[in-house]
């Protein structure tokens, strides 16, 4: 519990930062590419309402458990979505999680086409990723089904194709950078550089994490900060 407290905070507040700055922006960003700013606005929006759902329903647990005896706070990490919830509102709280997930890879797939701008790499990206996306955000609705394997199972395929996209991403971004426009990449003037070098470790981070997800897959806060890194990545890149 208290790490999950300390984890979903600092994540309200990265994702926090990074709507405010895509706010104050508009000027600037989204005249360079309007879709990628819409993308990059709207999935760093549904992410944080999803972040700050699971910190609510987290602080109203601890003040639940606290106001009665022995009034004290468990340490056990609160789950999602709840036994108690109806059915309706554990569907919507699926919908929330897969749109959340579905935005946030579909920034990320955005801005591989704009590294890579042919027709012929976009469609491949496209056909490739999207498909992975797609059913990252659909495998969220397995935790609907009363039988503990399907959620099991649906969880397990889920992390593997979250850990699959986040690994090509960094695989694109490493072969972009360091073969393809090295030199455009590693560019001094502007915070080029800096910037390309930031991409590319919160990559190797967010596929790290990623991976640690498929083992530790309990650990209900670690999708969240999947995405925040990924949504930092991508507006860095």
């Amino acid at each position: 519990m208290p790490v999950q407290v300390v984890i979903l905070g600092v994540t309200i507040t990265l994702l926090s930062m990074l709507f405010v700055h895509l706010l104050f922006t508009i000027r600037y960003h989204a005249p360079l590419n309007r879709v990628n700013y819409a993308l990059q606005t709207s999935a760093t929006g549904l992410s944080l309402a999803n972040v700050a759902a699971q910190l609510h329903i987290v602080m109203n647990n601890l003040y639940g458990t606290g106001r009665s005896w022995p009034f004290m706070f468990d340490y056990i990490e609160v789950s999602f979505p709840k036994k108690s919830w109806s059915q309706a509102e554990r569907g919507a709280w699926c919908l929330l999680q897969g749109l959340s997930a579905l935005a946030t890879h579909s920034t990320h797939i955005q801005f591989l086409t704009m590294l890579f701008p042919s027709a012929l790499e976009a469609r491949l990206i496209l056909g490739l990723l999207g498909p992975l996306a797609v059913a990252v955000a659909g495998l969220y609705f397995t935790a609907l089904s009363p039988s503990a394997a399907v959620n099991d199972l649906g969880d397990a395929i889920r992390n593997t194709a979250n850990s699959s996209l986040t690994l090509l991403y960094t695989m694109a971004l490493f072969i972009w950078g360091l073969t393809i426009n090295r030199s455009r990449a590693w560019r001094a003037e502007g915070g080029t550089a800096g910037f390309g070098a930031l991409a590319l470790v919160l990559g190797v981070l967010g596929t790290a994490v990623n991976f640690v997800e498929i083992k530790e897959e309990r650990m209900r806060w670690l999708p969240g900060v999947v995405t925040c890194i990924l949504l930092w990545q991508s507006w860095v890149g």
